[in-house]
């Protein structure tokens, strides 16, 4: 499952580039060729992410020590249902589902609106794509959920225990309403940083602006 995850990740990655890339070029050409080429890949990127996911939870439930993220979020006697919740029990598998998230996104954004608003739909997926070759590059480079760990351990660390608590909902609450805030505090930045990047493509203020407020 590791190699096949990082394979994955790495083309997840050049699908993204591709649809960032196809997205730019379609809208400054007003090519409707190269814009439903980064609809497409849009598609690509949620069927790849969504392979990477399923890959990972595998190799949680049937406690493949060989994955350093495995090693270091289950043990052999960890629940299945807390084996399952160890994808987002560290950073890594937790840019994995957030970036699964993102993908979805992207593939309903195209599903929904094919054909439609083919003046901003570029800029759309431009801002959408470069958001996503963002995750995945952090994920195949400095956070890969399917880091190798060599030799194998016999068995993992476990689980954080805040995520084994079922019974404390008053302290979880604070912890998790902190974490949503940090994450729309990423979600902002993301937005403004994928902004840049698409202006830095097309040149166009305007245009960037308008995909930047299409992220929400």
């Amino acid at each position: 499952m590791g190699e096949l995850g990082r394979f994955v990740i790495w083309v997840a990655l050049a699908a993204a580039v591709y649809g960032l890339a196809a997205a730019v070029l379609g809208a400054r050409r007003r090519d409707p060729v190269l814009v439903q080429s980064a609809e497409n890949s849009g598609l690509v990127v949620f069927g790849l992410v969504t392979l990477a996911l399923i890959a990972l939870e595998i190799a949680l439930i049937t406690s493949d020590f060989s994955i350093r993220y495995v090693a270091m979020t289950s043990t052999r006697a960890t629940p299945v249902r807390y084996k399952i919740a160890a994808l987002w029990g560290s950073l890594e598998g937790s840019l994995l589902l957030w970036e699964w998230l993102q993908a979805l996104m992207v593939a309903l954004v195209v599903w929904r609106y094919r054909g439609k608003h083919r003046e901003l739909m570029p800029y759309v997926l431009a801002v959408l794509q470069a958001i996503s070759a963002f995750f995945l590059f952090v994920m195949a480079v400095p956070a890969n959920p399917f880091t190798p760990l060599s030799p194998p351990a016999p068995d993992g660390r476990g689980l954080n225990p805040l995520l084994e608590v079922t019974d404390t909902g008053r302290d979880l609450s604070r912890f998790i309403r902190r974490s949503m805030a940090e994450v729309q505090e990423h979600l902002i930045l993301g937005g403004v940083l994928a902004s840049l990047v698409v202006l830095g493509f097309i040149r166009n203020l305007r245009a960037a602006l308008i995909a930047a407020l299409a992220i929400p």
